[in-house]
């Protein structure tokens, strides 16, 4: 049975494609997941949020990310043990710093 990776799409993300192009010749089973979606896939085993933001990493991303509907299902993913590699974690990261100030930016 492939591992089921779910590949969160977002507007200006451009990487999406190519993580789940290379997930898939790793021999996952790479799922795209729009990020107005309200649940991952059945019987996700990782998370990835590309980077790639065309408008820039300065705008903080993650923080925008976190008015996301998906946002809800990866943080309860993460919570229960997920795996969310490298640039995934540091969004989950800003994102829950962003939540505990307040920030709505």
């Amino acid at each position: 049975m492939k591992p089921k990776v779910a590949v969160v799409q977002f507007p200006g993300s451009n990487d999406d494609h190519d993580a789940q192009w290379a997930l898939k010749a790793l021999g996952a089973d790479a799922q795209l997941v729009w990020h107005a979606e309200t649940e991952l896939p059945r019987g996700t085993g990782a998370v990835v949020l590309p980077g790639g933001f065309s408008y820039g990493d300065y705008l903080r991303c993650g923080a925008i990310a976190r008015f996301a509907p998906i946002m809800h299902a990866v943080t309860s993913f993460a919570a229960e043990g997920g795996l969310l590699p490298c640039a995934s974690s540091e969004a989950i990261h800003r994102l829950r710093h962003a939540a505990s100030r307040g920030s709505s930016s």
